[in-house]
């Protein structure tokens, strides 16, 4: 299988998670060079990547609109591109459709965040007081006072029925047959925001037009082409299990509805089918710790695949939970954990732990391995303890969380103590045995091997974990 994807991106969630995807399920897949994705707030090149992606034969297309649109998510939320101009770039895909008939066709497409893109200090304050303003369905003093003006609200509203009108072309793109399946995420947002009339409107016209098997909508965003990704293979059962009720019902932080119906929906997009006796185990833990663990204990001792997602708060792992999932850890022979995930919002983490559980014949399990190291090192270690002792360090010298300077002494000094710690972190797994690909092995080695902020701010990294192991 060859596939090609356009990512909404080059944040390591949309491209080198899909690279490391790739390698763990041995497929072929083919993306553009990064610097032609934009960086940051420059947009995509995307008069270049439309012609990459006409150049291209495969038998499975993973497109971005955002990209192919706008020039990424970020720029998605910029008055940079004209209605008619994204209009016509989304047509690219029939010609996609055309050159490769037998080809699968995925695509995503976001339903705009309720917010703004937070990219300094004025930004955050202007973020804050507009969603303020959503909130309260008014213009308010405060929102006057943080420059919120009529000329900046009406162009959020047009931005916002561009945006959805584009997402509505995305549906009848799928009526025709042009794309097979479309994921309309709803990026951050809450009970009540402005996505909710767009969510409506779009809902209506899939049963009019009866795409309800080959349309997603549920909260999320960066995770999408992840899943879109295993779902072109994956069919594998899945058994859910929570630590409380209370996890089943809430509604997470940046999201809107019930967790649980997020969660059916993006197993359902992933390729999965659900079966309280799998063999595989997704265990949610978001509220109950010490309840979390007794069950983790007992997935254990009936065997399970067991596939750990932490959703207990947005932005990083809970440090509780990590510390005693640890404990266990150096307690055990066996490393008796499959994948792990616990960054950004849930739907986020929920996404890339369903990517890793998912199943083809030819998944390479020491890979798999690598990579639930990896998300540790940055899901718990970096963005729970050492992201806010980076943003101290950069605020008390005077410098920019949102543009900080990679050769700068406090990066450099940054960098050295974080490796000496994730170092620390992966020896808590080496010297423990994994089963893999029908053997097993010995972790003799884990050690950090690469780490950046790839788009300059710290609210995310990117690691790489070096692993040596042996047959015993």
């Amino acid at each position: 299988m060859r596939v090609v994807a356009l990512p909404m991106d080059n944040r390591p969630p949309n491209y080198r998670f899909l690279f490391d995807l790739a390698a763990i399920y041995d497929i072929d897949i083919t993306l553009p060079p990064t610097e032609k994705l934009g960086f940051y707030r420059r947009a995509g090149d995307v008069d270049w990547l439309r012609e990459w992606l006409l150049d291209q034969k495969a038998d499975a297309f993973l497109v971005s609109t955002e990209m192919l649109c706008y020039g990424g998510l970020v720029a998605s939320r910029e008055s940079i591109t004209s209605l008619n101009e994204a209009r016509k770039r989304l047509e690219t895909l029939r010609l996609v459709k055309a050159k490769n008939p037998r080809a699968t066709v995925l695509a995503s497409s976001i339903i705009r965040r309720a917010s703004v893109t937070v990219s300094s200090e004025k930004t955050e304050l202007e973020s804050l007081a507009l969603t303020e303003y959503l909130k309260s369905g008014s213009l308010t003093e405060r929102a006057y006072a943080s420059g919120l003006d009529d000329n900046y609200l009406r162009q959020y509203w047009q931005l916002r029925r561009r945006n959805h009108e584009v997402n509505q072309l995305c549906l009848d793109l799928v009526a025709m047959g042009i794309v097979d399946t479309l994921v309309l995420a709803i990026e951050d947002t809450f009970p009540g925001g402005p996505h909710e009339p767009e969510v409506a409107m779009l809902n209506a016209k899939i049963a009019e037009l009866r795409l309800r098997d080959r349309v997603y909508i549920h909260n999320g965003a960066d995770e999408v082409m992840q899943e879109l990704f295993v779902r072109l293979f994956n069919q594998r059962s899945l058994g859910l299990h929570f630590d409380s009720c209370e996890t089943i019902s809430r509604i997470m932080d940046f999201e809107h509805q019930p967790f649980i119906e997020n969660v059916l929906s993006h197993v359902f997009l992933s390729g999965f089918s659900i079966d309280p006796d799998s063999p595989t185990a997704m265990l949610v833990i978001g509220s109950e710790v010490e309840k979390g663990m007794c069950t983790l204990e007992l997935l254990i001792e009936k065997g399970k695949e067991i596939y750990l997602l932490d959703v207990l708060h947005a932005n990083g792992a809970d440090e509780r939970l990590v510390n005693k999932v640890l404990a266990m850890v150096r307690n055990n022979r066996t490393i008796f954990l499959k994948g792990f995930s616990a960054w950004n919002t849930a739907s986020n983490r929920l996404g890339t732990l369903l990517a890793q559980a998912a199943w083809r014949p030819t998944k390479n399990d020491q890979l798999l391995l690598k990579f639930m190291l990896e998300r540790f090192v940055d899901d718990y270690l970096y963005q729970t303890i050492y992201r806010s002792r980076l943003e101290d360090l950069l605020r008390d010298s005077g410098e920019d969380k949102y543009n900080v300077d990679p050769d700068s002494s406090i990066m450099k000094t940054f960098a050295s103590e974080f490796r000496v710690a994730a170092n620390e972190l992966l020896s808590s797994f080496v010297g423990k045995v994994f089963r893999a690909n029908g053997q097993t092995w010995l972790l003799k080695s884990a050690v950090l091997h690469h780490f950046r902020l790839p788009w300059h701010r710290t609210f995310e990294c990117e690691v790489s974990v070096k692993l040596e192991t042996e047959n015993v």
